[in-house]
């Protein structure tokens, strides 16, 4: 792990969670007289070859033997559901890790998770395209003209 000052490494924690450069750069702790100084201040800042290594390093995905995969929890929980006895808990387990529950989109990036809830299937399906990288979305037309 790079080694950064408290303030440095306030700004890449926060930077992380919200996504906000001059917000993060205000909550490590520096004083500027606006925002727009604060963003040109936190651009700077994230030149630096230790923070740009930092964020690489709270960005990449975490690969541990020490942490099951996704696929070694549902076989546990199919295994405790055909056990006799409650099976009521792992069905409801496995059914929100398939995010059964869930209305809406939900988009796994990296290690982050963002939900979206939409009113119909076709803004689910635009979002969707949206968010594989598609600069526009097709949809279809409410009242097709021939």
């Amino acid at each position: 792990m790079v080694q950064l000052s408290q303030s440095n490494e306030t700004f890449c924690q926060r930077l992380f969670v919200t996504g906000d450069q001059p917000q993060s750069y205000l909550d490590a702790g520096h004083k500027c007289k606006d925002l727009l100084v604060a963003s040109a201040a936190a651009t700077r800042l994230l030149k630096d070859v230790n923070i740009q290594e930092r964020m690489a390093e709270l960005n990449a995905p975490i690969v541990s033997d020490a942490i099951a995969t996704v696929a070694e929890r549902k076989e546990i929980l199919t295994t405790d559901m055909r056990l006799p006895g409650d099976h009521v808990r792992p069905i409801a387990e496995l059914n929100k890790m398939e995010h059964v529950y869930e209305t809406g989109i939900v988009l796994h990036q990296d290690n982050r998770i963002l939900k979206i809830t939409v009113s119909s299937e076709e803004a689910g399906s635009v979002v969707k395209q949206l968010a594989e990288g598609h600069r526009t979305a097709e949809t279809k037309p409410d009242n097709p003209q021939d």
